[in-house]
């Protein structure tokens, strides 16, 4: 892609890596901590329990469920609204739009109660 770009910019007159294959990357198998397992994580976090809870039902990375405000959440639907993503970058925090820059929005009816 890089290559792609360098071509159009006028930078070089060729792609070199044209029509070579990119091997395929082996994924290892995942696997999901079950309701009971996932609760007593929490459990064991204390006063970090719920963020638990919220990360596990939702499936939110930290940047995003660090950047969220209050009217990200729509309780009345269920709903979280996934605008921004936040990482530490030094000594600052840098917002920016959500991974893969989609805004999302993540729901689990009465899988984890937004109160």
């Amino acid at each position: 892609m890089i290559l792609k770009y360098a071509i159009r910019d006028g930078r070089i007159t060729r792609n070199v890596a044209e029509g070579i294959g990119l091997p395929r990357i082996s994924r290892d198998k995942r696997w999901h901590l079950s309701h009971s397992s996932t609760h007593e994580l929490a459990a064991r976090c204390g006063p970090d329990g719920d963020t638990v809870l919220f990360l596990a039902y939702t499936g939110l990375r930290w940047g995003e469920i660090a950047a969220l405000r209050v009217g990200d959440l729509d309780i009345a639907r269920h709903r979280v609204n996934v605008n921004q993503s936040v990482v530490e970058v030094g000594r600052d925090l840098v917002y920016d739009s959500p991974k893969n820059h989609w805004r999302r929005r993540n729901f689990e009816r009465g899988v984890l109660e937004l109160v």
